[in-house]
């Protein structure tokens, strides 16, 4: 070979003496080009193609002999390495494990290679354990989103949407000798905890509640707050009604006993509706309606008491619900009316004061009674507006009849347990006297259900305050409830009501009137002035005479009449009235 070959050969394997292994790679590629091409010129000259030069032929034949030589010496000290490379590629690969290592004590052509692999291992290794936190940070909160979705914040209790879901997968059971039963539990008087004693207090109370229905319960039974005051129940039985009804009176009892909330003992007595089906048999939906109308139902005819739904309920229901949108659309529109019943003395039966008496005709419903839609009102909380209203208007009317007749009377305006324990209300009896100009005296404050008062020591402030105004209070139907007795070390009242048809002791009945006279007799002790009410016959007046009464109201005296009829009455009588008149 002369010169100008070996200058060849020369600049052709120069890339691979000075080059990384890659570019020695693709230039050993490229002289192993220029040797086939050289050998191909040559034997296609020896062929007779063309005539080849001894120059040219030795190109080709020292390019083949380098060739032969540098693959001898570089692939088992490159290929070794790059098989193990590979075979860690694929392992990572399969198994996902960026926590491996390629070794990098290889020759020095694949170190670079090697140590890439590995830096893009590293970085995969802290891209994996990145997306496992996330993964795990997104299912932490799936879990808590689900948790609020399913949970009461106040009492840990399922909500809501979770009993509505336990409904239906009950009743989409298949086990026919197991029964669903749902129960609606709705606490009596709650709103007045909360008026009295705060929401605090009154979470409290819910969450204790929660805890006497979870701990009266079996752990397979689900225990939910839907909202407000309500729960719910629903639970698995095997013999129907009987049982369900037992686990209701078993509820009851635990929620009757005191509760300890805050340093306090409130109590939290409550209604329960309660439905009964077999999987199946009626749709998740109507069960849920079922134990809704029971418990309505329940409170309707008795707090503190438990009903099983039936079919005749629903009737009723619809009343209810009527009967509520009505009654908010009479306040509205002013549609309630006052009418006025004397008291009147044992003597000269001269009018003492007169009693407000609250009255509804509805266009719909027809005459409803009181006492059917007074306590709707204080279920609904409707009681406060009708209270106003008619402390408004009484007074009013009282201004109004001394213009025209020149007789001061008082009116005696009857005032709920819910209204006592309002926050509120002494200032709003105030600003309602101040507004008409009159004193005092010329209010009484009627209560009624005094038992019921859950919170006595704010009764009480509220009392007090409006007896240092000068107005008066009695307690109504006094006699009907013991636990009305314990009203009288707060702030006693200025009179005590009986009912005269009770204390005659109706079908021989002793006890009632040994009550009524010992209830004249506490009266008089602690110098409290005792009034008999629906004294409606002349055997009644001659009853309330004996026992000690010098106070009197009934139809035997004067039937309740609207103002304008009252004030027309009193012109005449010169303000008395005869029994029997």
């Amino acid at each position: 070979m002369d010169l100008s070959g070996r200058s060849l050969l020369r600049q052709l394997t120069k890339p691979v003496r000075r080059s990384t292994l890659t570019f020695q790679l693709l230039a050993l590629s490229a002289v192993c080009a220029g040797s086939l091409v050289a050998l191909g010129v040559a034997l296609g000259g020896l062929s007779g193609w063309w005539a080849l030069d001894e120059s040219a032929l030795g190109v080709a034949t020292g390019a083949m002999a380098l060739l032969v030589a540098m693959l001898a010496c570089v692939v088992p000290a490159v290929m070794k390495p790059l098989q193990q490379l590979a075979r860690l590629m694929i392992q990572v690969s399969r198994r996902h494990d960026y926590t491996v290592r390629a070794s990098e004590e290889n020759a020095r052509e694949i170190q670079g290679l090697a140590g890439a692999f590995n830096g893009l291992l590293s970085e995969l290794e802290m891209r994996d354990q990145r997306l496992a936190r996330e993964l795990a940070e997104k299912s932490d909160a799936q879990a808590r989103l689900t948790l609020m979705a399913h949970q009461d914040p106040v009492t840990g209790l399922h909500n809501r949407h979770y009993f509505h879901q336990a409904v239906e997968r009950a009743m989409a059971g298949n086990r026919h000798d197991i029964q669903v039963a749902v129960m609606f539990i709705d606490l009596d008087d709650f709103k007045q905890v909360n008026d009295s004693h705060g929401h605090a207090v009154g979470d409290e109370l819910l969450r204790e509640v929660a805890r006497r229905l979870t701990s009266t319960l079996r752990r397979s039974d689900v225990v939910c707050r839907l909202g407000g005051d309500e729960f719910a129940v629903v639970l698995h039985i095997a013999t129907g009604s009987s049982e369900a009804s037992h686990v209701a009176a078993k509820l009851l009892a635990a929620l009757a006993l005191p509760m300890q909330v805050s340093r306090q003992t409130l109590f939290a007595g409550a209604s329960i509706g309660v439905t009964v089906a077999s999987p199946g048999e009626v749709e998740p939906v109507e069960m849920l309606r079922r134990a809704d109308v029971a418990m309505y139902q329940a409170k309707t005819e008795s707090k503190g008491a438990y009903r099983v739904f039936e079919p005749t309920m629903t009737v009723h229901t619809s009343r209810r619900a009527l009967m509520t949108q009505r009654l908010r659309a009479a306040v509205d529109c002013g549609a309630l009316r006052l009418v006025y019943q004397p008291v009147v003395d044992a003597l000269e039966h001269r009018i003492l004061r007169m009693e407000a008496l609250v009255r509804w005709e509805d266009p719909e419903l027809g005459s409803v009674s009181p006492i059917e839609f007074i306590r709707l009102a204080e279920e609904t909380g409707t009681i406060h507006a009708i209270g106003q209203l008619v402390l408004e208007q009484a007074c009013h009317d009282v201004r109004w009849l001394a213009q025209r007749t020149g007789l001061s009377i008082p009116v005696a305006v009857n005032t709920s347990t819910a209204q006592l324990t309002h926050p509120g209300f002494a200032d709003l009896v105030e600003d309602t006297l101040a507004a008409q100009g009159l004193a005092g005296e010329m209010l009484e404050l009627e209560i009624a259900g005094t038992g019921q008062i859950t919170d006595w020591p704010a009764a009480a402030v509220q009392l007090a305050q409006l007896h240092a105004r000068g107005v008066c209070f009695a307690l109504d139907d006094f006699d009907s409830s013991f636990a009305a007795v314990r009203g009288l070390g707060t702030v006693p009242p200025d009179r005590i009501k009986l009912d005269c048809r009770r204390a005659a002791g109706a079908g021989g009945n002793r006890t009632e009137s040994a009550i009524a006279a010992a209830t004249v007799a506490l009266a008089g002790a602690l110098g409290i002035e005792p009034v008999a009410k629906c004294v409606e016959t002349a055997g009644h007046l001659e009853l309330a005479i004996r026992l000690g009464c010098k106070a009197f109201q009934g139809h035997l005296f004067h039937q309740p009449t609207d103002i304008g009829t009252l004030a027309g009455r009193l012109e005449m009588s010169a303000g008395r009235v005869n029994p029997g008149a």
